[in-house]
This record gives structure tokens, sequence and C-alpha cells, in this order.
């Protein structure tokens, strides 16, 4: 009776639950539950998980923050580039309205120039009888 009593199946000794196979396997229809220190450990270590989770997070919240600010620099930049082009185009379609112009007055000017002293004489039809005269 004092076996029994004193024994490990009712004094709930964890050794028993202890498989031979290894330290970190137990028997399970010995076991008894865990022991305060290992719970106390558990938590701890959960806490550890908890606290590696947060700064995980943290650090990722960071990086999207990051991210977004150079997406948001990078739409300036571009929206910047963009009003940059147009000034230029808008220049050089100035210049090539100015230089269109200026090239029209030119040709005007020749033209006027070809009718005024060129083309002053123009041929008449016994000029074109000269040819087709002969059978050769």
């Amino acid at each position: 009776m004092s076996n029994h009593i004193y024994g490990d199946v009712l004094t709930e000794n964890p050794d028993v639950a202890q498989s031979a196979f290894g330290p970190h396997r137990v028997i399970t229809d010995r076991w008894k539950g865990m022991s305060p220190e290992q719970l106390a450990e558990i938590r701890r270590i959960q806490e550890l998980q908890i606290q590696e989770k947060k700064r995980i997070m943290d650090d990722e919240k960071e990086r999207d923050n990051e991210w977004e600010r150079q997406r948001l620099a990078d739409a300036r930049a571009g929206e910047l580039m963009e009003r940059q082009q147009d000034r230029v185009r808008k220049d050089l379609d100035k210049q090539q309205v100015e230089n269109n112009a200026k090239l029209a007055a030119e040709q005007q000017a020749q033209k006027a120039f070809l009718d005024r002293e060129v083309y002053t004489n123009p041929p008449s039809a016994a000029y074109f009888d000269q040819w087709n005269k002969t059978s050769r």
C-alpha cells in the first residue's frame, strides 16, 4: 500500500513520463502536465515571438512607407519632366512656325521676282511652230 501511496504514479513524478527514445519525447499515458518552469519558459518564448513579430511588422510598415514616399517622389519628378518637355515642345513649335513664316515670305519674294523679272517674255504660238517641220 505504501508503494502505491508513495509511488511515482500517484505522486505524479514527471520523470516517469520520459520516453526511452529521448528526453524530448514523453509517454502519453503517464504524462501529468508541464511544470510551472516549463509553462513559464513557453510563455517567455511566446512573448519573444510576439515582440519579434511586432518588430517585423514595424519594419515592414516602415519599408512600405518608404516605398510610398519614393513612389510619390518619382511621380512628382515625372510630372515636372512632363511639364519641361511640354515647354520645350511649345518653344520648338513656335520656332518652327516662325521659320515656316520666314520661308513662306522668302518663297513669295522669289515668286514675285520670277514673275516680275524672268517670266516677262512668255513664249507665243510662233515659238512652238518652229519644230516638227521636217520629215526627219
